[in-house]
């Protein structure tokens, strides 16, 4: 939910708040083709030539140090497309002559590269304290789960930026847009309730909007709406946007005016051929929810899936109290400052990003969804319809492999099929990788968002991996 474009302005507190005209919950954009750290800094392959009269010793080492240390970035997203598994710096004299040095040193004996190889090792598990420091944040916390149980779980920093209050392993964080996969469970769930079908199409839940909606949206289905390909497009009308931002009348009458507005326009792409990233698709669904229940979609997610998962601390809109500092706030950039705020997007998108709760609720979620047809909620099947995405759709990046609410990827560390999202308001950012086969998953989170933020969340979250799993 990251975005370049921060023009609509909102009066809070008769202060104009400047937010996002265009959505601020596009975590997914800002992510495609780049499941996890950056593949490579630069587009430089490196060469002997460039290490001068330093030669070969200098380029044995240089590969040495700088693989490890590649390895090191990349175990998370290695199959990218820009992948390359080579050195991809243009060293410096002090590297070259580093380099040179280790270089000598694996010509002499196999042992320094043994020794280079532990080192790497070692650097690979930094503390969680010096990965915050590392990138500036406010706080950062993470939790891992393997074979059903929580087996490590940690929080450093401060809940607000200027107040020594530290953050808990208790406390929430804002999960953004990783309460799609919680959206896409609850249609899931009404489905095998009968209430509700996959092919359940948008005029048969709404059949008063044939003649206000486009046309072409009559016939997409719930299931298409789930994995990003029913045409919505990315960025809703801008009216549309500002009404939601009036926050006038209940959430339901809010959700239900956003989603007319978006779908009197025409869609983004044809309904079934692309894969469109839409915080509106989801709104569209919640509201589809609550027409065929009768319930608002907050009460109704809390029903039927946060309180059967024990997930007592889930609510929705930013943690804590106004005012207080009783949970984590967010924080923004703002004239080079970091600021703290507690802020969120509109009701009208809670179906899409707006759920918060503490990262040991999150990981029940997550179990949930690694040992499928185990609580009673879902049957295992339809756990795997989660799981699958659609087939015919052009998959130009990574991000386009959507299924309901989770970024379907393939990595030799989890054993084949890899669940992964992210989420951010723009003020908190939160990443889960969850490893079916493997029985295992490692959320990490942090209350600010931004490159630092998902740099930060990457290097933990890796570092759990080569801890937790070695092989």
């Amino acid at each position: 939910m990251n975005m370049d474009k921060r023009f609509c302005a909102k009066f809070k507190n008769g202060l104009i708040l400047y937010r996002a005209m265009l959505q601020p919950s596009k975590e997914m954009r800002s992510q495609k083709g780049k499941m996890g750290p950056p593949m490579n800094r630069s587009q430089t392959r490196t060469t002997i030539r460039d290490f001068g009269p330093l030669g070969v010793p200098a380029f044995l080492g240089m590969w040495n140090w700088e693989f490890g240390a590649l390895f090191q970035r990349n175990i998370l997203n290695h199959n990218t497309r820009r992948a390359r598994w080579c050195p991809i710096v243009v060293p410096t004299l002090d590297m070259k002559i580093r380099a040179f040095l280790t270089g000598v040193m694996i010509v002499l004996s196999p042992l320094a590269l043994l020794a280079a190889t532990a080192s790497t090792n070692s650097a690979a598990t930094p503390s969680l304290e010096a990965i915050r420091k590392k990138y500036d944040l406010p706080a950062l916390a993470l939790i891992v789960v393997k074979d059903g149980t929580i087996c490590e779980r940690d929080a450093v920093g401060v809940r607000k930026l200027g107040d020594p209050t530290p953050v808990t392993t208790n406390d929430v964080f804002h999960i953004g847009s990783c309460t799609k996969s919680m959206t896409a469970t609850l249609a899931a769930i009404l489905i095998e309730q009968g209430k509700l079908r996959w092919n359940t199409t948008i005029a048969e839940v709404f059949p008063e909007l044939k003649g206000k909606m486009d046309k072409q949206y009559e016939n997409v289905t719930v299931e298409q709406l789930l994995e990003h390909i029913g045409g919505v497009p990315g960025e809703p009308p801008t009216l549309a946007w500002l009404q939601a931002w009036a926050e006038k009348g209940t959430s339901t009458e809010q959700r239900r005016e956003f989603i007319e507005a978006v779908l009197s326009k025409p869609p983004a792409a044809a309904p079934g051929t692309k894969m469109i990233y839409s915080n509106q698709g989801y709104a569209i669904v919640g509201a589809m929810l609550e027409k065929i229940t009768g319930r608002d979609y907050e009460s109704l997610i809390t029903e039927k899936l946060f309180k059967p998962l024990h997930m007592d601390t889930a609510g929705f809109g930013f943690p804590g109290t106004a005012g207080k500092i009783d949970q984590p706030w967010g924080h923004v950039e703002r004239l080079w400052k970091t600021i703290p705020v507690q802020e969120d997007n509109p009701p009208a998108v809670s179906p899409a990003g707006r759920v918060h709760c503490s990262l040991d609720d999150l990981a029940k979620f997550a179990m949930f969804h690694l040992q499928p047809g185990t609580n009673g909620l879902l049957k295992a099947e339809t756990v795997t319809r989660l799981h699958t995405p659609p087939k015919g759709v052009k998959i130009e990046t990574p991000a386009d492999n959507y299924a309901c609410g989770w970024v379907v990827l393939r990595r030799p560390w989890s054993g084949g099929t890899t669940l992964w999202h992210n989420g951010s308001n723009t003020m908190w950012y939160i990443v889960m990788w969850l490893a079916p086969k493997k029985n295992f998953a490692v959320i990490a989170a942090t209350n600010k968002a931004g490159t630092q933020a998902e740099s930060a969340c990457d290097d933990a979250a890796t570092a759990m991996i080569f801890k937790w799993l070695p092989n």
